[in-house]
């Protein structure tokens, strides 16, 4: 017996995707989908991954957006609350809070009951993980018109850094194209439009030592002119954040974790290196771990299937 939960523990631990170590419970040890689904669920806490930097995510505060549909909010509210955590309920607003989850209303998001549950800035994602279980087991749903939006605080960044992470963004878009929904590539939603051009708009006048060569943030918001971006720079000027829109809705931890985890090495690698990154695979990415090459190999795999 001993033996066999020997075998367990390194299916769970080793590295690849939740779904990947499910299959692989059933396949090689013989477990039933429940089995191998209790499993992994008591197991997952204790996996240690390369997928969490071990300072970036104090380095940056975080907040979340999660967009969804079929939840009752009074209701995930209490749930939360059951918890040790704050909570409250309320329409559209932009407010920031250091200590609530907000559970609020977005007109862009389709379906019934639908809420946009906004956490407070986090220096990591624990309480959020807690979050996720309680709409999951509200019966959450995400379609198209669903998105997950990840803050990361900005307010230490120089021009510099913002004109190195964009230029990296998107020297990299059509990478992370490739592991997004068809409807969170290219220009293909209207809430999470390409930055290419307006990178290159950037580049262009920096290049040409045109007197509109931007010299602060706000010429850089100007050259963008929305906030409904992949990247969004407009984020600043209410939340001093930079904010990222790409990702499509999702309830899942293990893929709001992982997303957050590539974006802390993203941001931390651009604003460390001067040079813009040249990639043109997944396996090119200068700053990305090993575990998570293969995390967004698998789910490229699975969006091409």
């Amino acid at each position: 017996m001993a033996e066999f939960f020997d075998k367990v523990r390194a299916i769970v631990f080793d590295k690849g995707t939740k779904t990947s170590k499910i299959e692989k419970l059933q396949s090689e040890l013989g477990c039933t989908v429940y089995e191998a689904q209790t499993f992994y669920r008591q197991l997952q806490p204790f996996i240690i991954t390369a997928t969490r930097p071990a300072s970036g995510l104090l380095r940056f505060t975080i907040g979340v957006e999660i967009e969804c549909f079929n939840i009752d909010k009074e209701a995930v509210k209490r749930a939360i609350e059951a918890r040790g955590l704050k909570a409250y309920t309320t329409g559209y607003n932009h407010n920031d809070s250091k200590e609530y989850y907000k559970l609020g209303h977005d007109g862009s998001i389709g379906g019934n009951n639908a809420c946009e549950v906004v956490s407070p800035i986090l220096k990591n994602l624990s309480s959020l993980k807690e979050v996720c279980e309680v709409i999951n087991e509200a019966g959450a749903q995400v379609n198209k018109t669903c998105g997950l939006h990840v803050h990361f605080g900005a307010s230490k960044f120089s021009l510099n850094d913002w004109l190195k992470i964009i230029a990296n963004y998107a020297a990299i878009e059509p990478i992370i194209d490739s592991f997004m929904p068809i409807s969170r590539r290219g220009n293909n939603n209207t809430y999470c439009a390409s930055i290419i051009d307006s990178a290159r708009r950037i580049k262009e006048r920096i290049d040409s030592g045109s007197e509109f060569a931007p010299t602060s943030l706000s010429d850089i918001q100007d050259i963008f002119g929305t906030r409904y971006k992949k990247l969004n720079v407009m984020a600043y000027r209410t939340h001093k954040t930079i904010e990222f829109r790409q990702h499509s809705g999702t309830t899942d931890f293990e893929k709001i974790e992982n997303w957050v985890s590539f974006l802390t090495y993203f941001l931390d690698w651009s604003i460390k290196h001067d040079e813009t990154i040249t990639a043109s695979t997944i396996e090119d990415l200068p700053f990305l771990p090993q575990s998570l090459k293969t995390y967004y190999n698998n789910r490229k795999s699975e969006l091409c299937a």
